[in-house]
């Protein structure tokens, strides 16, 4: 690990590899790497994820505390989809946490499946408790569509194996609604 570059490094130790000591040594080096705008421009390969969105994909939420609550790093709430990584992967106290720093509950990026709102990604994912949350508490609408005109129904039945894996439930818990 210590053979990458300081961005990469930090990236790394809000994601997969879980190190919060290790990310808050790296910050202030990572800070003075940067042009501008910064910590909001650092994004793994320039295209996927901000440290915040990987640690909310990842579930990692002492990095987000730290990332939602850090001065220098706060920002990173506003960029991206870190709420819709969060609901993606099931990880309902991070989109929470999310929520309570000022996320942006329907902030969608390319990198989130093509620009797909966390709602619709949290469907597709067969996600079912993020996605009564997001419509219960974060206030997404289950009208909600993507681009083709497809909306919570048809993002459940998206996978091939929609019926043997939790989307059927996800799917159910929309029509009853509908």
């Amino acid at each position: 690990l210590t053979d990458l570059d300081a961005p990469l490094q930090l990236l790394l130790a809000c994601g997969p590899l879980v190190d919060l000591p290790r990310a808050q040594a790296l910050l202030p080096e990572v800070l003075s790497l940067l042009p501008p705008p910064g910590i909001t421009a650092l994004r793994l390969h320039d295209v996927l994820f901000t440290p915040l969105e990987w640690a909310a994909k990842k579930g990692n939420l002492a990095v987000v505390e730290w990332l939602c609550t850090d001065a220098r790093t706060q920002p990173l709430v506003r960029v991206g989809a870190p709420v819709g990584w969060a609901c993606y992967t099931g990880k309902l106290e991070v989109a929470r946490a999310l929520l309570r720093h000022g996320a942006d509950a329907g902030a969608t990026h390319e990198a989130l499946w093509g620009g797909l709102p966390p709602l619709l990604v949290a469907a597709q994912n067969g996600q079912l408790q993020t996605v009564q949350w997001l419509m219960d508490e974060a206030g997404q609408q289950l009208a909600i569509e993507d681009s083709r005109g497809f909306g919570v129904l048809r993002h459940t039945t998206l996978p091939e194996s929609w019926e043997r894996m939790e989307h059927a439930a996800c799917k159910r818990w929309a029509e009853s609604l509908l």
